[in-house]
């Protein structure tokens, strides 16, 4: 603990920002792999806005169980429900297959 007190701040906030931008950058890259489909950025999109959104409004948490009371487990959470309940790849955003019109005779 000594040695970090004995770092400048400018150090830390140095080491704090390459530490969370190589976090950012292999989730990117997870993302990357899985394949950038509409349904994949649907899903990354709706979680990152949502736990970025909480931060900025710290009073929403106060509703929430105390487990939900991180911006990253509501991030979370509203991506393994989306990934359940969004429809698959094939029929996400694709119109509906009309069925073929009878002949009127």
């Amino acid at each position: 603990a000594e040695v970090f007190n004995s770092l400048p701040q400018a150090v830390l906030g140095g080491c704090t920002i390459m530490m969370f931008g190589n976090i950012i950058l292999s989730g990117f890259q997870m993302i990357a792999e899985a394949g950038f489909t509409q349904r994949n950025i649907t899903i990354a999109a709706l979680s990152l806005t949502i736990g970025i959104g909480f931060t900025q409004v710290s009073d929403i948490f106060t509703q929430f169980p105390a487990l939900f009371q991180q911006s990253i487990a509501v991030a979370f959470v509203v991506a393994v429900i989306l990934n359940a309940v969004l429809p698959s790849e094939e029929h996400f955003l694709s119109a509906p297959k009309e069925a073929p019109a009878a002949d009127a005779e």
